[in-house]
């Protein structure tokens, strides 16, 4: 996978992640955390 393609994924799953957080507004940074991690 190039870096371009690999970018992509990123920013998609990135997408994808914050579109589920943003029902828990209170506490968005420490979900984004807590998701990277498991």
């Amino acid at each position: 996978m190039d870096p371009k393609e690999k970018r992509l994924a990123r920013i998609r799953r990135h997408i994808r992640v914050r579109k589920r957080i943003s029902g828990t507004a209170e506490r968005p940074r420490l979900c984004v955390y807590r998701s990277l991690r498991h």
